[in-house]
């Protein structure tokens, strides 16, 4: 879902997205660009905000879902497709520590002007 951060990566306070599947759509689409801003936990993370975190229950996984409410020491989350979604409907609210960074932007495909 994400791009592998390289050595100088770390120090950015920003990371690169990349949308897999059709969980978020309509707002996010398969393919969809995201630029991201890291959050540690809680800080910088509001209702309502998209986020990437790592999957609880799958080490290592990166997804990007949108962060409902405060669950007692994390978030719980849900993709707003929900037919398509594995989310804390799943696994539960999303303890503070999984959580690695908030979505400011998407940036390709570029917007369509009206």
């Amino acid at each position: 879902m994400t791009d592998r951060p390289g050595p100088a990566a770390g120090r950015s306070p920003y990371l690169r997205a990349a949308v897999a599947g059709d969980s978020m759509r309509p707002t996010l689409s398969d393919g969809d660009w995201l630029v991201c801003r890291r959050v540690r936990g809680m800080a910088g993370v509001r209702e309502g905000d998209v986020v990437v975190l790592e999957r609880p229950d799958r080490p290592g996984l990166l997804v990007v879902k949108r962060a409902v409410r405060r669950e007692g020491s994390g978030w719980w989350v849900e993709g707003d497709n929900a037919v398509a979604s594995d989310d804390s409907r799943l696994f539960g609210p999303v303890p503070d520590r999984y959580v690695v960074a908030r979505v400011v932007a998407r940036y390709w495909p570029r917007p369509r002007r009206v």
